[in-house]
């Protein structure tokens, strides 16, 4: 397993963690439009993290191959990013916009706190 794939699964299962954590904590009654909007701004994130992964897989390719393509990574991502904003303003009801940016955040603050955390496995 190269470092981008070995990266890409532990922020994945880190994240995954904390959706399921705050899922919990919502259907205990703590927040739960809080904690319902940190669920899927986190979601959200995760679907970033592994858009931002495959990019830089498609561009590692793209320099072995020697053909220079053009993709979208960075506005797919933006993309993603509206339409989880646009869910919690549409139904505020059941997400709390903070929340919602708060967990689309998360696995930025992973990036870029993760080296600190996992100072082992990166110095390899």
């Amino acid at each position: 397993m190269n470092d981008y794939t070995s990266i890409a699964k532990r922020f994945s299962i880190i994240t995954l963690v904390v959706v399921s954590v705050s899922l919990i904590v919502a259907v205990l009654g703590f927040y739960p439009l809080f904690f319902q909007g940190l669920s899927l701004g986190a979601l959200f994130s995760l679907f970033s993290l592994l858009s931002t992964y495959f990019q830089v897989k498609r561009v590692g390719n793209s320099v072995q191959s020697g053909r220079v393509k053009w993709f979208f990574g960075t506005t797919s991502r933006i993309l993603l990013f509206v339409v989880a904003i646009s869910i919690a303003v549409e139904f505020p009801a059941y997400f709390h916009l903070i929340g919602v940016v708060i967990g689309l955040m998360f696995t930025y603050l992973l990036l870029l706190i993760g080296p600190a955390i996992f100072r082992k496995s990166f110095s390899n």
